[in-house]
């Protein structure tokens, strides 16, 4: 529990970077600013110190280009790995938040529905509770009412391929509900 909380942790502090220094210098050119960029630096370090965080990655992404990569810490504190800017993290729960707005945006522009059976999207994943095939909602699973037994999150694998986020939905396939799609946790029906 106390690595979630370290990966939550830094996730957070990541996004709390960004949204800092996106909000001290918009529209600059990195590459032309290394004053700007010692300062940047800085404050990861800081940051990195007052959180405990033994290792972080920044990227800083203007107009759709890469202007700004660089790794800081360990990736591995025992063995001393370092960071780089290529170091993959677990990011846990902090997707949770992109993805809801990203489903909301979806929405806004007319290409999907919260309330839409996830079936539409993806076809093959039927799901049972009691031996019967459910349907789930896009909301129910951003409201964590699908059903979906929490201790599913042990079998997702390990991958960097590129269809790594479909093997994880693979892993869903056969497994039965732990209550009905719509009914909270602590709820008994």
């Amino acid at each position: 529990m106390y690595a979630l909380k370290s990966w939550i942790k830094m996730g957070l502090l990541l996004l709390a970077a960004v949204m800092t220094i996106s909000s001290i210098a918009p529209g600059i050119v990195w590459a032309e600013s290394n004053d700007k960029i010692r300062k940047i630096e800085q404050y990861v370090k800081n940051q990195q110190s007052i959180s405990k965080i033994p290792g972080i990655s920044v990227v800083i992404v203007e107009k759709g280009e890469t202007v700004y990569q660089k790794g800081f810490g360990y990736a591995n504190v025992e063995t001393k790995t370092p960071v780089t800017s290529e170091t993959l993290f677990e990011l846990g729960s902090t997707t949770k938040a992109f993805t809801g707005l990203a489903i909301l945006q979806l929405e806004k522009e007319g290409l999907l529905h919260r309330t839409d059976d996830v079936q539409k999207y993806i076809p093959w994943l039927e799901l049972t509770y009691h031996g019967e095939p459910q349907k789930i909602t896009i909301n129910e699973l951003l409201h964590h009412t699908s059903g979906i037994p929490s201790n599913t999150i042990t079998r997702i694998p390990e991958s960097k391929a590129d269809n790594a986020l479909e093997l994880t939905v693979k892993t869903l396939q056969g497994q039965t509900l732990n209550r009905k799609p719509g009914v909270p946790l602590n709820t008994q029906r």
